[in-house]
């Protein structure tokens, strides 16, 4: 990993640089923990019918939506957490039409 210089620190870039350096170090809770925040900020109308499941940075989906775009945002949010690397996207929907 390269070392930032002082400007990229003044700017936060080392601290995105550390987070996301793919050294094994990101704990599966850490990475649920950051999946669930995300969709608590993203999805705020369904994040609690959504939970992840992490295990060696690979995370399953599991719970209920309505809406099919909802499913497939809460994949696009879990993929773009730092340490994850697969995501399987077991979401059920419950819209009745």
């Amino acid at each position: 990993m390269r070392r930032a210089s002082d400007a990229e620190s003044r700017n936060g870039v080392s601290e995105e640089l550390s987070c996301c350096a793919d050294d094994g170090s990101t704990a599966d809770a850490e990475i649920a923990r950051q999946i669930v925040a995300a969709l608590r900020r993203e999805l705020p109308l369904c994040w609690q019918q959504i939970r992840p499941v992490v295990s060696d940075g690979s995370v399953t989906l599991e719970g209920s939506v309505a809406w099919i775009h909802q499913r497939a945002e809460a994949e696009g949010i879990a993929r773009g957490v730092c340490g994850v690397v697969a995501v399987l996207n077991s979401i059920a929907l419950t819209a009745d039409f």
